[in-house]
């Protein structure tokens, strides 16, 4: 969906046939956001987003209920873009983390993190006894072949680390912060 009426049409689409919320993804822009969570709240739908089009802010302008993946879906509030993503480096001082936080609380927005998606792809020795062989097979390749989109060890730690700044400066300003986890991995996503 690219306007409000679009996205609104699809979220009532689905309320009418019983759905009780919807997840909005990356490449919904601001106007569609704006009609989905509109027309999802009309409904008394739960709105769940994994978003980068449209801000976290936005989102939370609109009306959105919990934003997955913690700061990753947060990229464009701090002018964060895919290449320079591995430098950036979180500042709870900035304005742009200070306006957004207090933006996510007041509008109770809760922040779902989703630590073993951003982990690092390394697993340790205990971590593969437990997987089948196959599987292990299979991120035993993925690590030994990492994709070049992929951060380096030493980025994704950065990364990883402004994370849990960020939640942590979250939870101290009164938001909730949520653990979840994916269906898939990267390593099966990409391999199988």
């Amino acid at each position: 969906a690219e306007t409000a009426a679009e996205a609104a049409a699809i979220t009532g689409f689905w309320g009418e046939r019983g759905a009780t919320s919807i997840k909005v993804y990356s490449a919904i822009g601001p106007a569609a956001m704006r009609g989905a969570v509109e027309e999802a709240n009309r409904r008394g739908m739960h709105v769940a987003g994994h978003i980068g089009e449209t801000s976290c802010a936005q989102a939370a302008e609109a009306g959105i209920h919990t934003i997955e993946h913690g700061l990753t879906s947060c990229v464009k509030d701090f002018g964060i873009t895919p290449e320079t993503l591995g430098s950036f480096r979180y500042d709870s001082s900035s304005p742009a983390a200070k306006a957004l936080i207090a933006l996510l609380v007041a509008r109770k927005v809760t922040l779902v993190t989703t630590p073993a998606v951003g982990g690092p792809l390394e697993r340790s020795e205990e971590e593969l006894a437990m997987l089948s062989p196959d599987q292990r097979q299979r991120i035993q390749t993925f690590v030994a072949n990492r994709p070049p989109f992929l951060p380096s060890p030493e980025d994704q730690a950065r990364i990883d680390a402004a994370h849990r700044a960020f939640e942590r400066d979250f939870v101290a300003a009164g938001g909730r912060l949520l653990i979840g986890g994916e269906a898939v991995v990267a390593a099966q996503a990409v391999v199988l």
